[in-house]
C-alpha cells in the first residue's frame, strides 16, 4: 500500500492517521488494543518539511534534537535519553543502557555491530554512484533471540544515490504513528541530510515503508491532525566536525548544567537548536523560529 507521496510529514502524517481511523484493524498485542494497516508507504519529497504540528500533544521539538544528537554520539546511555523523557527508563533492561541505541548500530559501537556501516556504505556511494547496496541495517539476526525492553522497530536505511540526489528509504517492522512516526522521520531525515553533505550531493525524496503502522486505542483522540498546512521547512544545515562538534558540547552543557558554555556556542544553522535546548532546560518557552504554539514547551 503506498500512501502517495507528499509535499511535507506533515501531509504523510496526516494521511497515515486518516488511513488507520477509517481501514485499520483491530489487534491487541501484548493485550493492547491496537488499529493498524499492514504494509504501508509513504513518500516525502522535501525532507526537510520534517516537523508536524498537532492538537492535543504536541510534537517534542527538544526529545526530537536530543535523539538525532544521541545517534550522533553512538551512545546507548540511558541517562542522556531519560533527561528528555523519563519514561525512557520503562524501555532500560539494565537501568543505565538502551538496547535499540541507532546510533551506535549504525557506527559499529554496539555489541551487536561492530562494523562502522556509516563510513562502509558512504565509500561505496563515493566508489560507486549507482550502487543498491548502501544499507544500514539497525535490526540484526542476534535480536531474534535477545529479549529487551527496547526492541528495534527499525529494519534498514537505504541510501540511494540518482541524478546527483540522496534519496533514502526506510523500511520498518512496527510504528506507532503517535509516539513513533515523528520522531523517527525527523532523525531519519536529518541522517539522510546529513549523507548528502558528506558526499556533496543534493537532498532526494525520503520513503517511509512499514510492515504494521499503528495506533493505540489509547491514542486516537490525542493523534489526531486538525491543522492540515504544510509543516515549516528547517534550514539546511553544515555537518562539517567543528559544527558537529559545537551542538554536541552545547548540548551536554545545557543538559549537564542548565547553561551555554560561551565558548561552545553551536554556529550557523545550529544555533537555533542550542536556543531550543537552552529553553528547555530552563523550562521556558521554546524560541524557535517560525514555529507556532504548537510546540509549546512539553516532555514526551
Amino acid at each position: 500500500m503506498l500512501i502517495n507521496c507528499y509535499d511535507t510529514v506533515q501531509e504523510l502524517y496526516a494521511a497515515v492517521y486518516s488511513n488507520i481511523l477509517h481501514e485499520g484493524n483491530l489487534v491487541s498485542p501484548r493485550g493492547m488494543p491496537t488499529y493498524e494497516i499492514i504494509g504501508a508507504s509513504g513518500r516525502v519529497l522535501n525532507p526537510r518539511a520534517r516537523l508536524i504540528r498537532r492538537p492535543g500533544k504536541a510534537m517534542s521539538l527538544p526529545f526530537a534534537i536530543g535523539e538525532f544528537l544521541w545517534y550522533l554520539r553512538r551512545s546507548n546511555k540511558l541517562d542522556i535519553m531519560s533527561y528528555y523523557s523519563k519514561s525512557m527508563v520503562h524501555y532500560s533492561d539494565d537501568k543505565r543502557t538502551l538496547n535499540s541505541a541507532y546510533g551506535a548500530r549504525i557506527w559499529g559501537c554496539h555489541d551487536f555491530i561492530s562494523v562502522n556501516q556509516w563510513q562502509a556504505a558512504k565509500r561505496l556511494l563515493l566508489s560507486d554512484k549507482s550502487s543498491r547496496q548502501a544499507v544500514l541495517h539497525i535490526r540484526v539476526p542476534q535480536d531474534e533471540v535477545f529479549y529487551s525492553l527496547d526492541h528495534p522497530c527499525t529494519l534498514t536505511l537505504q541510501f540511494l544515490l540518482r541524478n546527483n540526489r540522496l534519496h533514502l528509504l526506510v523500511t520498518m517492522r512496527s510504528n506507532d504513528l503517535f509516539m513513533g512516526s515523528c520522531y523517527d522521520i525527523f532523525s531519519f531525515t536529518m541522517l539522510q541530510e546529513m549523507m548528502a553533505w558528506e558526499l556533496g550531493v543534493e537532498i532526494g525524496f525520503y520513503q517511509h515503508s512499514v510492515n504494521s503502522w499503528h495506533l493505540y486505542e489509547r491514542d486516537i483522540c490525542d493523534a489526531q491532525l486538525l491543522y492540515t498546512g504544510n509543516s515549516e521547512v528547517m534550514p539546511e544545515f553544515s555537518f562539517d566536525d567543528k559544527s558537529i562538534d559545537s551542538i554536541l558540547a552545547a548540548e551536554e552543557n545545557i543538559r549537564l548544567n542548565k547553561n551555554f558554555d560561551e565558548n561552545k556556542r553551536p554556529c550557523g544553522s545550529w544555533k537555533a537548536w542550542g536556543d531550543v535546548l537552552y529553553a528547555y532546560a530552563n523550562k521556558q518557552p521554546i524560541p524557535f523560529e517560525k514555529i507556532d504554539d504548537c510546540y509549546k514547551f512539553i516532555t514526551r
